[in-house]
């Protein structure tokens, strides 16, 4: 009899072996967490060599192939006009037949030259 309790022989068996349960336990949840992450490790394996493979086969996205450049070449005329009236005249004749202002400048006497493009065939 101890602290006023009775124990049996089983019962005191039972009590030395429960640390050594526990360490058993222990062990079983060490191992568990180890396969784990095992097995973790494998599937993210396993995934990352199904991409490899597939990536590489036909199933893979087709390259990219770039456009053909075409390189566009304009025709230039320029003419001085002294006058609104004669810019007004020369410019609307020039885009009837499809040329575009391109730029316009002052030369040395004062007056300004303007510049049409249009698309070369």
């Amino acid at each position: 009899m101890q602290g006023g309790r009775v124990t049996n022989r089983f019962e005191d068996a039972a009590r030395a072996r429960c640390p050594q349960k526990l360490l058993a336990l222990g062990a079983q949840l060490v191992r568990d967490a180890a396969m784990r992450g095992f097995l973790i490790g494998l599937s993210i394996s396993l995934a990352f060599i199904v991409g490899c493979v597939a990536s590489s086969t036909r199933y893979g996205v087709p390259k990219a192939e770039a456009a053909a450049v075409v390189e566009q070449r304009w025709s230039y005329f320029c003419f001085e006009a002294g006058n609104v009236d004669e810019v007004n005249f020369k410019a609307n004749a020039a885009g009837m037949r499809g040329w575009e202002l391109a730029s316009s400048t002052t030369n040395a006497p004062g007056q300004m030259v303007w510049c049409f493009r249009q698309p070369r065939p």
